[in-house]
């Protein structure tokens, strides 16, 4: 029994070691950013600057001012107390009881630094992960769990965070789901596993920028600690979820973009199709009040003609323009509502304008129709005023002609009587005259032609 328990308290140290070994990779993976870096975890965190340092950096919060070049352990406690009522405040609001003193560390208490460690890994590494309503190590495993099974193509079954992790194959796996460039488990033997262990490690610190918080030999030389295997793979899911998550922001952007070049092109559209309208109806406005000067039906009718034409397909075809502006002004109002924004067309383009122009559009062509009318009417009128005088104008020549001739038969006969009367005059009986000849020319009723004033 003696040896038993001897040996669980050797698992445990060998355990802890690892831990130490993964928490403190996991620790100057951040304090290397400015710098800094831990070498011992239980015996450099003893001034507080460090921990101090490193909870600013994994918080992205400012702590506020500390003793920069603390002699005293009055000056240590101070600073380690900064850090210390940030961990504990947060370790309160999620529901846990632990609570770290500045004593624990300056008492190098191996289990609960790692344990304070362990609080601000779960915090700001592995309680990011969210799968459903699972809890962080749940959600972390599921991920795991499907990522390497996508990886082996199903050969790999993920249960836990030791023992599934021991031969490397997993690792491997995990990578290759990713990056299978990187990695090929078809062609590694499960029962080499420091040499699969190493080898996902390198790579993954190599050319995946992921330090190698765990040792291959602490991983096969017993069972692997489970806090330092999770902190070990929160790494793996931070950098495949930051991956998906750029490529996600990046179609986002994509997105955005192509979304307000297309809302910048309607608009575009609909100020253009909107002056063009606007031109085209002041244009035919200007013509419907202009005179047609027809001087003849036959001309006014080649008018009237166009202008039933126009009613027939002009105007149509630029109705359904207005209707197909205003269906597009309502698209381009629509969506921007949903961003909390409005489109403003210049006045000469808004819609009310060219409503109020399609009005009088509308008034100046009825007009114009009435006029055309009237013309019409006139000049029917006149025409047939016209044929009327045309025809007495005929009737009179014809009398006039008839005249003309009575008048030279008349003129003739008379000379032709007064010459036969100079010779014969003295065989003539006396008191005798000479019948002149009455052509039988009508009389016409001259008319008086009716012109219109």
């Amino acid at each position: 029994m003696s040896q038993g328990l001897d040996s669980a308290l050797a698992q445990d140290e060998k355990r802890q070691q690892m831990q130490l070994k993964s928490f403190t990779a996991w620790v100057n993976l951040h304090l290397g950013k400015t710098g800094l870096e831990v070498k011992d975890l239980t015996k450099d965190f003893g001034d507080g600057i460090k921990l101090l340092r490193l909870v600013e950096i994994i918080s992205e919060e400012d702590l506020g001012k500390y003793n920069k070049k603390p002699v005293i352990k009055f000056q240590k406690v101070e600073n380690l107390n900064i850090p210390l009522k940030y961990i504990n405040s947060f370790l309160k609001d999620i529901g846990i009881l632990n609570s770290y003193s500045a004593e624990n560390i300056l008492e190098e208490n191996a289990t609960l630094i790692c344990g304070m460690i362990w609080s601000l890994i779960l915090r700001y590494n592995v309680s990011e992960i969210s799968e459903g309503e699972l809890t962080a190590k749940e959600g972390l495993l599921l991920w795991a769990k499907n990522k390497v099974a996508e990886g082996s193509n199903g050969t790999i079954n993920i249960t836990n965070f030791h023992n599934n992790w021991q031969d490397g194959m997993a690792f491997n796996a995990l990578i290759q789901a990713f990056r299978p460039d990187l990695a090929d488990i078809r062609k590694l033997d499960p029962k080499n596993k420091t040499h699969n262990l190493n080898l996902a490690f390198q790579v993954a610190q190599d050319v995946l920028e992921i330090p190698k918080l765990l040792d291959a030999d602490d991983m096969v030389s017993m069972k692997p600690d489970e806090k330092s295997v999770m902190t070990y793979i929160s790494l793996f899911w931070k950098l495949f979820a930051g991956s998906k998550r750029k490529r996600l922001a990046g179609e986002r952007v994509t997105h955005v973009v192509q979304r307000e070049q297309s809302y910048s092109e309607m608009q575009s559209a609909f100020t253009k199709a909107s002056a063009e309208l606007a031109d085209w109806m002041n244009s035919k406005i200007s013509f419907f009040k202009a005179d047609p000067n027809c001087n003849s039906q036959a001309e006014l009718e080649v008018v009237i003609r166009a202008h039933i034409e126009y009613g027939r397909a002009e105007k149509p075809s630029k109705q359904q323009d207005l209707l197909d502006l205003e269906a597009l002004y309502s698209s381009i109002t629509s969506r921007l509502s949903t961003l909390g924004r409005s489109f403003v067309p210049p006045e000469e383009a808004s819609l009310p304008t060219m409503q109020r122009w399609w009005e009088q559009l509308t008034l100046a062509e009825s007009a114009y129709a009435e006029n055309l009318n009237n013309q019409l009417k006139t000049l029917k009128k006149m025409e047939l005023y016209i044929k009327l005088f045309n025809s007495k104008a005929g009737k009179l020549e014809d009398w006039l002609d008839h005249k003309e001739a009575w008048l030279k038969v008349s003129t003739d006969s008379a000379n032709g009587v007064k010459a036969h009367g100079e010779h014969t005059a003295d065989d003539q009986p006396e008191n005798s005259t000479s019948a002149i000849p009455q052509p039988d020319v009508p009389q016409p009723d001259v008319p008086q032609p009716d012109v219109p004033q």
